[in-house]
């Protein structure tokens, strides 16, 4: 086509086909540009993944410091619980499936397994949602300040939240016996991102005083082995 100045772009997968005059070289040159940019957009969203490694977790109630490790791979998650002020001393574990909604705990130290019934928490909870527009960085992600307090639970929760990829933590709030008031206070905070994860939890009591902090203290994206995620074949069934 003489006289013509024709840019191909690929958008979300399609083929876009744009034909200019080439005596308008000016505007051709800004809608290349423009389209060029969606191209990178589209192509960095299409290719952004879901969160898969290790995340550690430290938990200080009163005098009791407790480390825990979240293993993530796809729908499956194993959370480590270890025993207050010794991290290196094994206590529980979780085993979630996210596709399915099976909870397995396993029991190291006696080599047991056992299959966790699922029981909604059905129970009305009144609670107040402040979004603040303070912000922080924690380990280097940007989060932002969303206090839910409730007079009928005489609390209130302070999160910092990264609105990153870590959809599996919704979905493990969802599939989790909700009785901490950590979980059942952030499932009330609306509009958030699928990927939204808190990095830091301050519950205090309506006078301010503190009564636990949960905070990340590290996040290691990695492959983890399937093998985290299944009943080791030496535990038995606890029988109930």
């Amino acid at each position: 086509m003489l006289g013509m100045e024709i840019v191909i772009v690929l958008i979300e997968s399609k083929i876009r086909i744009f034909v200019f005059n080439k005596r308008n070289t000016m505007k051709a040159l800004l809608y290349t540009a423009i389209f060029g940019t969606l191209m990178v957009l589209s192509s960095a969203t299409s290719w952004a993944q879901d969160f898969n490694g290790v995340i550690t977790v430290k938990e200080v109630h009163r005098a009791n410091v407790v480390k825990q490790k979240m293993y993530i791979k796809g729908d499956k998650v194993r959370i480590e619980t270890y025993l207050p002020n010794d991290e290196n001393a094994l206590k529980g574990v979780k085993l979630i499936d996210l596709a399915s909604g099976k909870v397995t705990a396993l029991i190291p130290a006696r080599k047991l397994y056992l299959d966790m019934p699922s029981r909604e928490n059905n129970r009305p909870l009144s609670v107040e949602v402040d979004k603040s527009n303070e912000k922080k960085a924690i380990l280097g992600k940007d989060c932002k300040k969303v206090t839910v307090s409730s007079a009928q639970k005489r609390s209130k929760i302070e999160y910092w939240i990264n609105a990153g990829n870590f959809a599996f933590y919704g979905k493990m709030l969802s599939t989790l016996n909700k009785n901490e008031n950590t979980m059942l206070f952030f499932e009330k905070i609306e509009g958030l991102p699928s990927g939204a994860m808190p990095l830091k939890m301050v519950e205090m009591r309506m006078d301010d005083t503190v009564i636990s902090t949960w905070e990340v203290t590290k996040i290691q994206e990695e492959e983890v082995d399937d093998s985290m995620f299944v009943v080791p074949d030496d535990y038995s069934l606890e029988e109930r």
